[in-house]
C-alpha cells in the first residue's frame, strides 16, 4: 500500500511559468529576485535601501509563456 507521502514514479511537468528578474540595489549591489512586476514596484533590499523596480512589458512575459508553452516546452526531452 502507497503512503500519502510517499514520491510517485514519475515526475510530474509544469502547468505555468513565472518569470523571476533580478533587480541590482543601487546602494550594496545585492540582486534582489522577484517576479516579473508589470508595474513599478516598491523593492527592500537586505541593505535596508529602498528602490523601485521598472516595470516589464506584459507582452513579451505573454510570448515567453506562449513560446515555453508555459513551461512545458522547457522539459527535458527524455521526461515527456
Amino acid at each position: 500500500m502507497k503512503s500519502d507521502n510517499s514520491p510517485d514514479s514519475s515526475p510530474v511537468s509544469p502547468s505555468g511559468m513565472q518569470v523571476m528578474l533580478r533587480y541590482i540595489c543601487p546602494r550594496c549591489g545585492q540582486g534582489c529576485f522577484i517576479p516579473a512586476p508589470l508595474r513599478e514596484t516598491e523593492l527592500h533590499c537586505r541593505c535596508g535601501q529602498i528602490f523601485t523596480a521598472a516595470p516589464v512589458d506584459e507582452y513579451s512575459m505573454a510570448f515567453m509563456e506562449i513560446l515555453l508553452d508555459d513551461g512545458r516546452a522547457a522539459v527535458k526531452q527524455e521526461y515527456l
